[in-house]
């Protein structure tokens, strides 16, 4: 549900890619970003990797969050 999402962050700022270095070193910076998701005390992660469909996704869910947020307003 769109509407549980928090935050979007770009890159690999996420506990996901320190904990599967590996996975984490086949991809850049600029093609990783991390969706926050749940409620304040029980809050989740989804990490996701994409190499050209990345920035289209990003902008996407960011404008999609955002309209969502200012709905419950």
């Amino acid at each position: 549900d769109l509407r549980e999402v928090l935050e979007i962050r770009p890159g690999k700022k996420s506990k996901d890619f320190e904990r599967w270095v590996d996975e984490g070193r086949r991809h850049d910076n600029d093609v990783c970003f991390v969706l926050l998701y749940g409620s304040e005390f029980c809050l989740k992660s989804l990490s996701l990797t994409g190499e050209m469909e990345m920035s289209l996704a990003f902008y996407i869910l960011s404008h999609l969050i955002y309209s969502i947020q200012c709905a419950r307003v």
